[in-house]
């Protein structure tokens, strides 16, 4: 199984005090590969072109190395298409972007679809898939309703392939549908087993996204793991917590998860 911790964990635990620099080093020395979360409000200019070689000097030598867009409240195609070119920069695995990262104005946390897509929303949305696939980089498009997810998934099959599209899914955010479908996560997973690339880990009780500890929230993991096993899936798992401290709540969360996927449900 392969795991990676979100400096997110690190920006809502640490705030302004946070460094990349050390986040990045303290999660590789406890054996975790990386998620470069973009919207790194301690050191705004981090990820600013002209600093680009700092942040490869931070994550070089990095196993399991991806970047979560910044693009996820407000469109910007300029920006978006920035991130593409930084991911190629960095040699990273992914970009994981969110709806409004292609213009899809719809948030991540929607119970039901409240958007309709029209040819203009298609073209911008297979224009950056485009550019990302000509620059080697890999879109995996996080939920997000699952009707979203199989639009998308399925007017770029039809229109060009999946060669560089895959899917992310959040447990915590796939937990908000539960009293609608308490399967809803398995079905994620069933429905996209052929696309998915990467599931990010928190729990919550249905109601709030409060990226909590593994466990400490109503999530079935039993009935997820076995899920993923039976889908041949082995990570890598980002973890996105908000528990303190986040060195620890890594190391916590990462047990908890790999013995479940060692037992599980069959």
């Amino acid at each position: 199984m392969r795991f990676c911790v979100s400096t997110w964990n690190y920006l809502v635990n640490r705030n302004e005090s946070t460094n990349l620099g050390a986040v990045a080093d303290e999660i590789a020395r406890n054996g975790f590969g990386l998620e470069l979360f973009l919207d790194w409000l301690p050191e705004p200019d981090i990820f600013d072109r002209t600093n680009w070689p700092v942040v490869k000097k931070c994550c070089s030598n990095r196993t399991g190395l991806s970047l979560h867009s910044r693009v996820t409240k407000t469109f910007s195609e300029e920006a978006i298409r920035e991130e593409i070119n930084l991911c190629r920069y960095l040699e990273a695995d992914l970009l994981v972007v969110h709806p409004r990262s292609l213009g899809i104005e719809a948030d991540t946390l929607e119970l039901q679809p409240s958007v309709k897509f029209g040819d203009r929303d298609l073209k911008r949305i297979f224009g950056i898939v485009e550019y990302a696939g000509k620059r080697e980089v890999i879109l995996a498009l996080e939920n997000g309703t699952i009707e979203i997810l199989e639009y998308v998934r399925d007017r770029l099959k039809e229109k060009t392939g999946l060669g560089n599209f895959r899917i992310c899914v959040d447990t915590g955010h796939a937990n908000l549908h539960r009293e609608r479908d308490h399967t809803y996560l398995q079905r994620l997973f069933q429905e996209f087993q052929d696309e998915l690339i990467q599931v990010h880990v928190s729990d919550n009780f249905g109601v709030k996204d409060e990226h909590s500890l593994p466990g400490q929230g109503n999530i079935d993991w039993p009935a997820v793991m076995s899920t993923l096993k039976e889908i041949d899936f082995e990570g890598p798992f980002v973890l996105e917590l908000r528990t303190p401290p986040p060195r620890e709540s890594a190391g916590k969360a990462r047990d908890f998860i790999s013995a479940f996927f060692d037992t599980g449900m069959r």
